[in-house]
């Protein structure tokens, strides 16, 4: 029995080492990527400190907004939502006068970043630049920028110094019934 057990031991092995190689093959080696969709990607550079987003993904919501989020590996959420998306456009989330009771394009949101949270408020203001969307594919890219106030002490801020996201795709829910 110990000589089975053994045996079997070491193939359990074999077949568990073999089977997470990678094939010679794959896009990794060769450096194609052609065949795999590009990630989504978003970073920010807050006050000199460079966050990269890892889950980044993007929806509209019951109220005809459109929003791009991600959550950083240490839990801090990034939300930019926009009022009457249009595509490729600058979104200010300064005031639209126009509008009194709906009086901004867009907001722009840092949750959980060092112990506190911050979003964009009127003076200074904050803009999401949009600058790809494919409506086929509903992948959107674009870049943001500016000051966000402290919500619980809005004596203090912080400085969006740039922020990128690229190819941002729409998140799919399934509606199936019993899913």
């Amino acid at each position: 029995f110990p000589m089975m057990k053994r045996f079997f031991g070491l193939l359990f092995l074999v077949i568990v080492f073999t089977a997470c190689n990678e094939d010679e093959d794959s896009p990794s080696d060769n450096g194609d990527m052609s065949d795999n969709p590009t990630a989504s990607v978003m970073v920010l550079v807050l006050e000199g400190d460079t966050v990269a987003v890892d889950s980044v993904y993007a929806r509209r919501t019951s109220r005809d907004q459109y929003q791009i989020a991600g959550i950083d590996p240490q839990g801090a959420t990034v939300l930019i939502t926009i009022k009457g998306f249009q595509g490729e456009f600058i979104y200010s989330t300064a005031a639209n006068l126009s509008n009194p009771f709906d009086p901004f394009d867009a907001r722009i949101e840092i949750r959980d970043y060092n112990s506190a949270s911050y979003y964009a408020e009127l003076p200074p203001a904050a803009y999401v630049n949009i600058t790809e969307y494919s409506s086929d594919e509903g992948t959107v890219s674009g870049t943001f920028e500016g000051v966000l106030t402290d919500k619980d002490d809005n004596s203090q801020t912080l400085q969006i110094d740039t922020a990128y996201f690229v190819n941002v795709n729409p998140i799919q829910l399934n509606t199936e019934e019993g899913k």
